[in-house]
C-alpha cells in the first residue's frame, strides 16, 4: 500500500505541480472512476489510451471526491476547486516510475512469473501453498500488463515476507519495462504456447523477450522442453537454473504412474532419489503447473514429506467472477477466486456497478488463513463496507464477527460461525430484488450458498465469458482508426447471450453506439440503466412516442416510415435523432436511389429530424468471391450520401462495414463501423486471428446405463450398440436449441474433455451419448455441447447454417451465466 505525499510523488516521477498546494498523503491509485473508494486518499491517473482518454473522466473522479490528479494534457483546472495536479509527459510511464520506486523500498524475495499460459494458476497455487506460514503480496487476479503490474506492485506493504508478481506481454519491447518495475530475484517460466505469437517474428523471439524478466534473477525455474533451455543458456550462460521435465533429462524428472478423472499419482526423480506424490488433478495443463510449483517448493527448502502433504491439499482455482440469476428477482455475484483485502474492493465495486436499481447484500467470510492477516486488513474491510453501504452485511467465520460493532447504523448485519450455520439459519427472502455478492475463502465452501440462493432452473446453461468478449472487442478496435467510432450490434438478445449484461460491459468499455433490432430491446436496456446512444433497426410505424420517451434513435428505411415520424415531430414539436438506411445492393431495407429526391424534399420541409448517420449493408463482405460487388456497393453508397448531403446541407456520420468488412476493407471505415458476430468470437471472413470463445453451452449427465451389445437407443431405434456400451443421458434437447440434425453420430459432446458421440435421435429434453471409452464418468458430470474445442461454427456446419443461428436458437429456458476472468 502506498504512503507518499503529493510532493513526493511529483518528485519521484519528475512532474510539476499546479493547483492547490496540499500535504495530503496518497494511499491509493485509481484510473477507473467506477472503482474509486476512500477518495481523499486517491490519486486519479488520467491516461491516454487507444479508445479512451482518462482526462475526460477527471470531472467524474472529482465529483466522487478525488482531489489529486496525475495528468499528461492540460485541463481546465479552475473547474476543479481544492484540487492538485501533477503534470507529466506520459501518465502511464510516470505510474510505472512510481511503481518501480515503491518496489525498491522492499528488500524481500520477489518471484517473477511469465510465460504464455499458467501464470495466474502458478501464482495463486504458490500463494495457496505458502500463505499459511508466510505473509505474501501478489498480483490481484491476472494483473500482469503494463498497467496491471504497477497496480500489483502498489499492494506491497511492510508486513510482506515474499511477493509473487505476474508479467504478461504481447509484443517486443514490453518486458523491459515490466522487469524494471518488478525486479524479481527468482524467476519462473510457465508453459510457452501460441498465445500472443502474432506480436513476434517467431516463437524463439517471444521466448527471448519473456526471458528479459529474469535478467537479474539469482535462480530461474522452467520446463526443460523444446528450444527454451537452449535459448536460456544462450542468454544467461552463467545463471543458475532449475529445470523440470516429464520422462526426460532435467533437475527434477516426473513420471506419471496412474491417472483418473480426479487425480494423478506421479513419481519424482530428484538426483537419483524417488518420491511418490499425489496431485488432485488430472488435466495436463494443471499437472504441468503443479510440477512448476513442486520445483519451486523444492528450491525453497521444503522437505519431500512437506511437499507431498501440501500438494495433496491443493485446491482448484475458479479464477473468475460469475453472475447468476438468484431467487426472488435477485442477482448473485459469485467471486470466491480469493479473499484477500485487495480483491475485496474490486468485488464491492463490481456489485455496485451491477446494482443499478437494486439493493446490495455482501456475504463475506474470514480472510483466507485469517491468522496471518493484520488488524489493518479488517480495519480496511470496515471502511470499505461503510463506504459502499450495503443493505445487509453477512459475515461468516470467527474473526470477521469482531467488526460487527464498527459498521454503520444503516447496515443490517448477520454473523455466522460457518457456512452450515448460515445455510440453516438465514431467511433467504431478504435477497429479494438485491444484488448479492459472495466473497468467501475456499475453506468456507460458498458454492453451497450459491446453490441455495440460485434460481432453480433447467440444468442446461449458456456460459458467456465477458472477458473473452472484451478481448475480441479490443482486437477489432486495434484495426480501426482512432477517429472512427464503433457501433456494436446486440440485437436478438446480443446473439443469444443476453443484451443487458453485454451492454453493461460495452458501456464500461466505452463503445460509441449500440444497435438493437426492435424497440422493446432498447427499452429494456434503458430500464437497466444503459445510457449509450441506441439505434433501433426495425422501429415500425406505431412506436414513435415510445422511441422519444426512452431516447432511442430509429433507423429510417422506407418512405411511409419517414412520413409517420415527420408527422409525429410536427404534431408534438419534438426533434428526433435518426439514421437513414440506404439500399446499395442488399435489397432488404433502405431507400433506393430513385427515392432520394422525395426523402430530401420531405426532410427539407420538416427539419425536425436530425440525421445522425447514413449507412448501408454489405451483401458479401466475408467472401472474396464478392469483393468487386463490395467495392461497387461502397462507390454507390458514397454517391448516394453525396446526393443527400448536398440536398440537405448536412454531413452526418457514414458507416458501411460489418465484422468481416472491418477485417477486409479498412479503406471504408468512414466515421463509424458496426461490430457484430466478430465480437462474439467468429469472423466469417477468416481474416481475424486470436478471437476468444465467448459462449459455451453446457448441460449435465442425468443418468448412466450399461447396455448389452445389440441394444438400441432412442426413438425409432435409430442406433444399435455393436458392443456392450455405457450410455449417458444428457439434460439438453431440441427444445433447448440442440437440433435433431446433430443426432445419430453427427455431433459429439465433450465429457471430461473427450468427445462422446450422440447416439440415436436428439429428444425434446434429453440427448444420449456413448461414454464407453471415457474413464470415470458419473451422473452429474458436466457435458459441453459447444465451446472452445467443439466450436459453434463446426456445429453450424452440421446444421447446414451459420453460427448466428446456432446462438440465437438457444432457448430462453436455458439459463445464462456470466463470467469475468
Amino acid at each position: 500500500m502506498l504512503n507518499y505525499s503529493i510532493q513526493q510523488i511529483s518528485d519521484i516521477v519528475g512532474g510539476h505541480i499546479t493547483g492547490q498546494q496540499s500535504q495530503s498523503i496518497i494511499n491509493r491509485i485509481a484510473f477507473d472512476t467506477r472503482q474509486i473508494h476512500h477518495a481523499h486518499e486517491v490519486m486519479f491517473v488520467a491516461m491516454q489510451g487507444m479508445n479512451r482518454d482518462g482526462h475526460n473522466y477527471i470531472k467524474k473522479a472529482w465529483m466522487a471526491g478525488v482531489r489529486c490528479f496525475l495528468i499528461q494534457h492540460e485541463v481546465a483546472e479552475s473547474e476543479f476547486s481544492e484540487s492538485t495536479f501533477i503534470h507529466t509527459s506520459n501518465a502511464l510511464d510516470s505510474l510505472q516510475v512510481l511503481a518501480a520506486y515503491h518496489r525498491r523500498q522492499f528488500d524481500i524475495p520477489v518471484i517473477g512469473i511469465t510465460g504464455s499460459n499458467g501464470k495466474t494458476i502458478v501464482k495463486e497455487w504458490l500463494y495457496q501453498l505458502l500463505s499459511p506460514t508466510i505473509d505474501i503480496a501478489k498480483s490481484p487476479k491476472s494483473y500482469n500488463s503494463q498497467l496491471g503490474v504497477p497496480m500489483s506492485l502498489f499492494t506491497l506493504k511492510p508486513d510482506n515476507q515474499l511477493a509473487i508478481f505476474e508479467a504478461g506481454i504481447s509484443k517486443k519491447g514490453e518486458m523491459e519495462k515490466l522487469e524494471r518495475m518488478i525486479r524479481p530475484s527468482i524467476g519462473i517460466l510457465t508453459y510457452m504456447g501460441a498465445a500472443h505469437n502474432q506480436g513476434f517474428e517467431s516463437k524463439a523471439a517471444k521466448i527471448k523477450e519473456k526471458l528479459i524478466l529474469f535478467k537479474d534473477c539469482s535462480t530461474v525455474i522452467y520446463h526443460n522442453k523444446g528450444v527454451t533451455g537452449e535459448i536460456f543458456n544462450q542468454l544467461y550462460p552463467d545463471k543458475n537454473s532449475i529445470t523440470w521435465a516429464v520422462d526426460r533429462e532435467a533437475d527434477l524428472i516426473f513420471h506419471l504412474l496412474s491417472i483418473n478423472s480426479h487425480k494423478a499419482i506421479v513419481t519424482l526423480d530428484k538426483r537419483g532419489e524417488q518420491f511418490r506424490i499425489e496431485i488432485p488433478f488430472s488435466d495436463d495443463v494443471y499437472l504441468h503447473n503443479a510440477f512448476t510449483c513442486i520445483t519451486y517448493l523444492d528450491y525453497a527448502g521444503y522437505s519431500m514429506e512437506e511437499i507431498q502433504d501440501m500438494m495433496s491439499q491443493l485446491k482448484p482455482l475458479e479464477m473468475r467472477m460469475e453472475l447468476k440469476t438468484g431467487m426472488f428477482n435477485s442477482v448473485l455475484i459469485n467471486d470466491t477466486y480469493n479473499s484477500d483485502i485487495n480483491s475485496i474492493a474490486l468485488a464491492f465495486a463490481a456489485a455496485r456497478k451491477e446494482a443499478v436499481k437494486r439493493r446490495m447484500i455482501f456475504i463475506v467470510s474470514d480472510f483466507e488463513f485469517s491468522d496471518n492477516h493484520t488488524h489493518n486488513d479488517y480495519d480496511i474491510l470496515v471502511e470499505l463496507v461503510n463506504e459502499f453501504e450495503p443493505l445487509w452485511f453477512i459475515g461468516v467465520g470467527e474473526t470477521i464477527r469482531r467488526i460487527s460493532t464498527r459498521l454503520g447504523k444503516t447496515i443490517n448485519t448477520l454473523f455466522y460461525h460457518d457456512t452450515d450455520s448460515l445455510l440453516n439459519g438465514i431467511d433467504i427472502t431478504i435477497i429479494r430484488d438485491s444484488v448479492v455478492l459472495l466473497k468467501g475463502a475456499r475453506k468456507y465452501a460458498f458454492e453451497a450458498i450459491v446453490e441455495k440462493l440460485e434460481q432453480r432452473a433447467h440444468e442446461a446453461e449458456l456460459e458467456i465469458n465477458l472477458s473473452a468478449l472484451q478481448h475480441n472487442l479490443t482486437l477489432y478496435r486495434s484495426g480501426v482508426k482512432p477517429s472512427t467510432k464503433v457501433m456494436v450490434m446486440i440485437k436478438a438478445s446480443a446473439y443469444g447471450s443476453g443484451s443487458i449484461e453485454v451492454a453493461r460491459i460495452l458501456q464500461q468499455q466505452g463503445v460509441d453506439y449500440l444497435s438493437v433490432a426492435y424497440i422493446d430491446e432498447g427499452i429494456d436496456l434503458r430500464k437497466a440503466g444503459i445510457q449509450l446512444p441506441i439505434m433501433v433497426m426495425n422501429s415500425g410505424l406505431d412506436f414513435v412516442e415510445r422511441m422519444v420517451e426512452y431516447d432511442l434513435e430509429p433507423e429510417i428505411y422506407a418512405p411511409a416510415q419517414l412520413h409517420t415520424i415527420i408527422q409525429y415531430t410536427i404534431n408534438n414539436r419534438e426533434r428526433i435523432k435518426c439514421h437513414l438506411k440506404l439500399d446499395t445492393g442488399m435489397h432488404r431495407l433502405g431507400f433506393t436511389m430513385d427515392e432520394l429526391p422525395g426523402v430530401i424534399r420531405q426532410m427539407k420541409e420538416n427539419p425536425q429530424l436530425e440525421v445522425v448517420s447514413i449507412f448501408t449493408h454489405l451483401a458479401g463482405s466475408g467472401e472474396s468471391l464478392f469483393d468487386e460487388y463490395t467495392h461497387y456497393q461502397a462507390r454507390y453508397f458514397e454517391e448516394m450520401v453525396r446526393i443527400l448531403n448536398d440536398g440537405l446541407g448536412i454531413k452526418p456520420m457514414m458507416h458501411l462495414l460489418n465484422s468481416s468488412g472491418i477485417a477486409r476493407f479498412p479503406e471504408y471505415q468512414y466515421e463509424m463501423v458496426r461490430l457484430g458476430i466478430g465480437m462474439y468470437g467468429f469472423d466469417p471472413s477468416g481474416y481475424v486471428q486470436d478471437l476468444h470463445t465467448v459462449m459455451t453451452l453446457k448441460a449435465r449427465i442425468s443418468r448412466i446405463k450399461r447396455i448389452p451389445a445389440g441394444s438400441t437407443v432412442g426413438y425409432d431405434r435409430r442406433w444399435k450398440a455393436e458392443r456392450e456400451s455405457l450410455i449417458a443421458t444428457v439434460s439438453i434437447g431440441y427444445a433447448d436449441g440442440l437440433r435433431r440434425s446433430a443426432g445419430n453420430g453427427r455431433w459429439s459432446i465433450l465429457v471430461h474433455d473427450q468427445p462422446a458421440v450422440i447416439v440415436g435421435s436428439v429428444c425434446m429434453d434429453m440427448t444420449m451419448v456413448d461414454v464407453t471409452d471415457i474413464e470415470g464418468v458419473k451422473e452429474g458430470d458436466e457435458a459441453i455441447i459447444f465451446g472452445a474445442v467443439n466450436r459453434a461454427d463446426m456445429l453450424a456446419q452440421i446444421y447446414e447454417t451459420i453460427p448466428y443461428e446456432v446462438f440465437t436458437g438457444i432457448s430462453n429456458r436455458v439459463k445464462r451465466t456470466y463470467i469475468l476472468e
